[in-house]
């Protein structure tokens, strides 16, 4: 069965690129002992410690989490795009891969045995949860987790729709299937920078950008005072890849944008710098947190001094103005 499995894969038009982050590596074994790999893989890695998943994603709160075996998947569709050449075929049949668990260790842990895995294509997000009972150890953990992300490889790229394979005693599952629209699908993979999600595309006059997870009463406070005090409608900006989060699948926009229903417009976008926002929406007025207008001019999201001070520059330029929202800190507002 695995063998039949490896050699459908590589007989596929699929190529693709994988982060694993330690359990279930087996996975990578598999695919690059079979014949036929250079196809397929174009590139595996092991953001084995936090230093490197942090570098690959940006901060995360846990490793062993869904959402994060989704900002893997996303950022190896995006590594797969940039390997896997221009051609539009090439790029239909691109997929990323992203793992990250939490098996039997000699620590003690809180909170159960997992795996999260995450196949990402430009149509599709594809996510499987694992669940173990107490008694699997590690080394029987590693193969199953390693067989079943083989069968949901497969089954994500050649069969498609739900995933419903027998699972080994003692171990459970949740998968999700989430397409997106042609809309989206430009918006993430970078051949459009904005997407309004209602059929009011008209520019907004303010915007308040956050990640929303979830979108909770301190927004909701921003939004009634700041359309108040503006005298008009304040629509919202998610950002799809933050310059300091990790990136969103299908499944992950698709549950922030549903938290967002009925709280206004909502746009999503790929701009991650507020100089970026601003030429996008020129004469904008951004409705922020203190804490996010101190990031603006944070040099740790430029390559240079010049480059921080020339984006900054450019929020004039572009006629940016800020809403800013303060916060009590240290004792002191």
């Amino acid at each position: 069965m695995t063998a039949r499995l490896i050699e459908a894969i590589h007989a596929s038009d699929w190529r693709g690129v994988l982060h694993v982050t330690g359990g279930g590596s087996g996975l990578l074994s598999m695919l690059l002992e079979t014949p036929g790999a250079s196809r397929t893989v174009l590139e595996a890695t092991v953001p084995y410690s936090a230093p490197a998943l942090e570098g690959l994603i940006g901060p995360y709160e846990s490793a062993a989490d869904e959402r994060v075996a989704g900002a893997l998947g996303m950022k190896a569709l995006s590594r797969a795009i940039v390997l896997g050449g221009a051609g539009a075929a090439g790029r239909d049949h691109l997929f990323g891969f992203g793992l990250t668990a939490a098996l039997e260790t000699e620590r003690a842990r809180c909170g159960r045995n997992r795996a999260h895995l995450c196949v990402q294509t430009r149509e599709t997000t594809h996510r499987l949860n694992i669940d173990f009972d107490k008694g699997n150890g590690r080394s029987a953990q590693e193969g199953i987790v390693s067989e079943l992300s083989l069968a949901f490889l497969h089954h994500a790229l050649l069969d498609g729709g739900e995933f419903n394979t027998p699972f080994p005693r003692g171990v459970s599952d949740s998968s999700r299937l989430t397409r997106a629209s042609a809309e989206l699908m430009e918006l993430v993979i970078g051949a459009r920078s904005v997407l309004c999600t209602s059929k009011n595309d008209e520019a907004p006059k303010a915007l308040l950008s956050g990640a929303f997870d979830p979108f909770h009463d301190g927004h909701q406070a921003m939004l009634v005072y700041a359309s108040s005090h503006l005298g008009c409608e304040v629509a919202l900006e998610l950002c799809v890849a933050n310059a300091d989060k990790p990136p969103l699948d299908y499944v992950e926009i698709d549950r922030r944008v549903r938290g967002l229903s009925g709280k206004g417009r909502v746009w999503l976008t790929r701009l991650p710098l507020f100089s970026e926002k601003a030429e996008a929406f020129p004469g904008v007025t951004f409705v922020v947190g203190a804490d996010t207008m101190a990031r603006i001019a944070d040099f740790r999201f430029y390559a240079s001094p010049r480059e921080r001070d020339a984006s900054v520059g450019s929020l004039a330029e572009h006629d940016a103005r800020f809403l800013v929202f303060g916060r009590q800190a240290q004792g002191g507002f």
